[in-house]
C-alpha cells in the first residue's frame, strides 16, 4: 500500500483532520482502517480549515496528514501529505 511505499513507520502518527463535519463518519472509518493496519492515528475532534490543520501538524511535529475534503471524499481518493518533505501521494 501507499503507506509502505512512502515508508510510513508504524510509530509515525498519521493525523486526520476534520475538514468537513458532515463527513465525520468517513473520517472515523478511515481512522479505523488505518489503525487496523497497525498505524497510529490522531483523528480531529471538530471541523477546521486545512490551513489550521497544517499549522497544528507542524506545531505537534506530526509527520503525516491526510487531506480528505469534499473533492477527495467524492472520488474516494485521499491525499497523504508528508509534512517534512511536502510530498503528497494519493491513496484510496
Amino acid at each position: 500500500g501507499v503507506f509502505e511505499r512512502e515508508l510510513v513507520a508504524e510509530k509515525d502518527v498519521v493525523f486526520i483532520p476534520v475538514l468537513r463535519a458532515k463527513y465525520m463518519d468517513v473520517y472515523r472509518k478511515l481512522a479505523a482502517r488505518l489503525r487496523a493496519e497497525g498505524r497510529m492515528v490522531e483523528l480531529g475532534l471538530e471541523e477546521v480549515k486545512l490551513k489550521k490543520a497544517l499549522e497544528y501538524s507542524n506545531k505537534k511535529k506530526l509527520k503525516y496528514l491526510v487531506i480528505a475534503d469534499e473533492q477527495e471524499i467524492d472520488k474516494s481518493e485521499y491525499i497523504l501529505k508528508n509534512m517534512l518533505s511536502g510530498e503528497q501521494v494519493h491513496f484510496s
